[in-house]
């Protein structure tokens, strides 16, 4: 990306995740470019929702987007690897049967969904944040990463 390092206090990213083949680079680059301790926000599919099964299934839903949709579980251990701790997740009811019926009954759909089965919403949101880097030492035992008065 081409902005200076640690500048942005936030990055949202809807289905970011899904298009992209390898996550290391761009969640390396968002870790750069997002201030200490800095707010990352992905917006993706949940693949625990009807549309998650049937993509997993190969039946109906076709994303087009990349290789596959990924699960929570593997970008979070993307994620954490790289230094991103998860601070929220939540999901938002969005029934895909509801595109053909009437707006009233759609609504109630997907107010039932996610009254009673809100761990099955169609899209996922992952509230992260940036870790601050810890002490580290270097093969000459100097503390890196810290300044004198934090030894």
């Amino acid at each position: 990306l081409p902005f200076m390092s640690d500048i942005f206090p936030m990055a949202i990213c809807p289905h970011i995740h899904e298009m992209m083949v390898d996550h290391s680079v761009i969640f390396k680059e968002l870790y750069r470019v997002l201030e200490p301790e800095g707010y990352l926000i992905l917006v993706g599919v949940n693949m625990k929702s009807c549309w998650g099964v049937e993509y997993v299934m190969g039946r109906h839903v076709s994303f087009g987007w990349s290789e596959g949709v990924y699960s929570s579980a593997t970008v979070m251990s993307n994620l954490s690897r790289i230094g991103f701790e998860l601070r929220d997740y939540q999901t938002v009811f969005f029934s895909p049967f509801s595109f053909g019926l009437p707006r009233v009954l759609s609504q109630l759909m997907d107010s039932l969904g996610s009254r009673y089965f809100s761990h099955r919403g169609a899209i996922e949101i992952m509230i992260l944040q940036k870790k601050r880097p810890g002490l580290m030492l270097n093969t000459d035992l100097e503390v890196v990463g810290a300044s004198a008065l934090d030894v």
